[in-house]
């Protein structure tokens, strides 16, 4: 049960307010339950701390003009969930979780941030700005094949993804799609395709924070590239992956994570030129691709390579939602077909339930990447601005796109994530994503929340900051 003193500990119906800031257009389904959803969130973000109480269900009810039962239907739910409990004569408060203080490991740290900001996960914060949809079971029952097992994934959704590349510049047939647990899971059976244990792939220094674990599980050693070399191609990024015998190269090239640059048509066609020259295969990450904040989507690899063999892989995880585990591969189709027969030994394909929301949401989806490119511009905004009014030391350029920021803090970052997780924020050091001694003094930061929650981080990175430079 959580700690807590009394009536002393009361959150005002005015402070109550402005932490659920946005409820009505938090999550789908009733108002009671869009209600719990963000005071939910709320408690995992620690913004409502363990032993806080809750103002009366009146007040709320008045506060935010909305029936009383609206806000009991709603707390019952948060305390069936075990989050908040009540006493009569007492009032409700939030309960504690018993792992508060239990040091967290490091993928409990990057991931799920136990009950603290989580700025480390480069990810939406959670699936509420998805529309509302039902899958019944008429609709399993329509699918094709009707046992389910589809290791290349769906028919149905393979050809809409077909499709997706067809009007993006890429000619795309169905035997060229293979539907993935997530971008990861797509990279992973790439590299199982193209490389032998021992080789070495060529890969963007900084890059994205999970090419590293990939590349040690399979036995394969990384050629760092850096951007300033890859950006400026020629004879000089030749003479490197040939240098470093590499035998595949792995690159973010539309929208790069974690820097957020975006190259432009001129620059993506230089870039097809060098790659061409090498005549390597290529493996594009193109799973924020969709997500630049001005101007259309950069061309992919795949349709301007004329000579280089590309597989691109994507997912629905930075527009959509991570908790569907939905990605994808495309490539020439023997290779898909590689990819395939490799799969096939750990299991038969990804989740149908989440075969058919990827679905779903492709038929519209166009519409959702154009939100999560206005709510993603807004975010990138008000965090450069915070960082520039409370961290004046710190360098934080504006992204063109993507969920993620590089931020020089001019610290040892490593040193830094500690003070940070002190103070109830969990962020990445620059080791995470780079093995160059430049990404010391660097932070992958995530900006992909909402601004009560940005506001609260960097006011405690803030904190953490005075107590690195030793001004606490």
């Amino acid at each position: 049960m959580a700690v807590h003193n009394g009536p002393d500990d009361t959150i005002s119906a005015a402070r109550f307010t402005l932490l659920v800031d946005g409820w009505r257009e938090s999550g789908t389904g009733s108002v009671s339950r869009r209600l719990a959803h963000i005071v939910r969130s709320r408690i995992g973000s620690g913004l409502l701390k363990a032993g806080a109480f809750l103002p009366p269900e009146r007040a709320i009810a008045a506060a935010l003009s909305v029936s009383r039962t609206t806000v009991v239907a709603a707390f019952d739910e948060l305390r069936a969930d075990g989050l908040i409990a009540s006493r009569q004569g007492q009032g409700t408060w939030v309960e504690a979780n018993d792992n508060d203080d239990a040091a967290p490991s490091s993928a409990q740290r990057l991931l799920l941030g136990g009950q603290r900001l989580n700025l480390a996960a480069s990810v939406p914060g959670d699936a509420s700005h998805l529309p509302h949809f039902v899958i019944d079971g008429a609709d399993l029952a329509a699918v094709t094949p009707a046992h389910g097992y589809a290791p290349a994934g769906l028919p149905a959704l393979r050809e809409a993804i077909a499709s997706r590349h067809d009007a993006l510049g890429a000619t795309t047939s169905i035997t060229q799609i293979h539907v993935t647990n997530g971008a990861q899971h797509a990279l992973d059976h790439a590299l199982g395709a193209l490389t032998r244990r021992g080789d070495v792939v060529a890969v963007e220094d900084p890059t994205y924070v999970g090419v590293f674990d990939l590349l040690v599980a399979r036995g394969l050693a990384a050629l760092p590239l850096p951007l300033g070399i890859v950006d400026a191609g020629g004879d000089r990024l030749t003479r490197l992956v040939r240098g470093g015998r590499a035998r595949v190269i792995l690159l973010l090239p539309a929208v790069h994570s974690p820097t957020g640059r975006v190259r432009n048509q001129v620059a993506m066609q230089r870039l097809a030129h060098d790659l061409d020259v090498l005549g390597l295969p290529v493996i594009e990450d193109n799973t924020v691709a969709d997500l630049v904040f001005t101007g259309s989507r950069p061309a992919s690899l795949a349709s301007l390579c004329t000579r280089a063999p590309v597989v691109s892989v994507e997912s629905m995880s930075k527009v959509g939602w991570g908790g569907l585990r939905l990605g994808w591969l495309r490539g020439d189709a023997a290779v898909v077909e590689q990819t395939v027969l490799g799969r096939e030994r750990t299991d038969f394909g990804t989740s149908v339930p989440s075969q058919l929301v990827g679905l779903h949401l492709l038929g519209d989806y166009d519409r959702l990447v154009d939100e999560r490119r206005a709510a993603l511009a807004r975010a990138s905004k008000l965090f450069a601005r915070l960082v520039r009014r409370r961290l004046p030391e710190w360098s934080a350029p504006r992204p063109g796109g993507g969920l993620s920021t590089w931020v020089d803090i001019g610290l040892d970052a490593e040193s830094f994530t500690q003070h940070a997780l002190r103070h109830g924020v969990v962020v990445a050091s620059g080791a995470s994503a780079s093995r160059s001694r430049d990404a010391r003094h660097h932070l992958r930061v995530c900006f992909d929340r909402t601004p009560l929650e940005l506001e609260a981080a960097v006011s405690r990175l803030a904190r953490a900051d005075e107590d690195a430079r030793g001004r606490r």
